[in-house]
């Protein structure tokens, strides 16, 4: 099995910036960087993702794929999507649903972003940098006005599972038995304290470790088969769109020239969603050319 090296700062610049100097200074392929906190961290389109000090997951994979065809690489999102999906759900009672392509959602909330980045050299894909980022131990008030009623965190959607309106408890350490070897993986230490609320005291809390580790070992598992098909989605196709927001509802496809409405039904195993039109024709819509948006909701 292969066996990522992971490094941790308290603080930097970027993960999925140290990935690529790292890369360029030679490291070994699937070597994981993490932080506490992000100060420069990017989200897609340019956008900046927010990572406040050691509450939420920041974490980037070094990659040097050089077996698959460069215009199949940017699939890896949808890797990456289905692996935070899955890790979520294995740690925690909770629910998840992918908003195509990669946007992976609890009750209709974004939870994480992810980010990957390619280097090429001679018409060949030198190094991929994938970064993924996922909301922790954020309180609502974290989150900026305008995106509170579109994100949540990984503590949030626990505490509805007590029934309450926030996460008030102090944080709790989950233990995980994780395949992986640490190499270098010096998370800080999530603290166990205890809550002289009983209510509180039950509260699960998530930990950012237990996630990181979680969501690499089953991106790496799933690479592995991406990289035996040649590019294809074909090995994540059942994960995917049984988790896919939307599915079997109407959505409307924005396009530069013109915008249109239909059922959507799946994700193919090139990564397009198969829309049914009203004309009862099937068409398949790339990300890199359209937004698909949901008739209510973010969603």
């Amino acid at each position: 099995m292969i066996e990522p090296i992971f490094k941790y700062f308290e603080e930097i610049d970027s993960t999925n910036l140290e990935a690529k100097r790292e890369g360029e200074a030679g490291a070994p392929e699937f070597t994981v960087i993490s932080a506490g906190t992000q100060t420069a961290g990017r989200g897609r389109s340019g956008h900046t993702w927010i990572s406040p000090e050691k509450i939420s997951v920041a974490t980037s994979m070094l990659i040097y794929p050089k077996e698959i065809p460069m215009e199949h690489l940017p699939r890896l999102t949808i890797v990456a999507g289905v692996a935070v999906a899955e890790a979520v759900e294995e740690l925690y009672p909770l629910h998840t649903q992918i908003k195509w392509p990669n946007d992976v959602l609890i009750d209709s909330r974004k939870i994480c972003g992810i980010l990957t980045e390619m280097e090429a050299e001679n018409g060949h894909a030198k190094q991929v940098v994938c970064g993924i980022g996922v909301n922790v131990h954020q309180k609502k008030e974290d989150f900026a006005p305008e995106i509170r009623d579109m994100a949540t965190s990984l503590d949030l959607e626990l505490a509805k599972q007590k029934g309450v309106s926030e996460v008030t408890g102090k944080r709790q350490t989950i233990t995980r038995n994780s395949d992986l070897r640490s190499n270098s993986f010096n998370f800080e230490n999530e603290t166990q304290q205890t809550s002289e609320s009983v209510e509180d005291s039950e509260i699960q809390r998530a930990s950012r470790k237990a996630i990181t580790e979680a969501i690499w070992q089953h991106f790496l598992k799933h690479y592995e088969i991406f990289k035996a098909n040649g590019g294809s989605l074909e090995g994540i196709l059942d994960s995917y769109n049984s988790r896919l927001a939307n599915k079997n509802k109407r959505v409307r496809v924005v396009h530069q020239v013109h915008d249109f409405e239909g059922i959507a039904l799946e994700m193919d195993p090139n990564g397009r969603l198969l829309i049914k039109k009203d004309d009862g024709t099937i068409t398949a819509v790339d990300s890199g050319e359209v937004h698909v948006r949901g008739l209510y909701g973010y969603a």
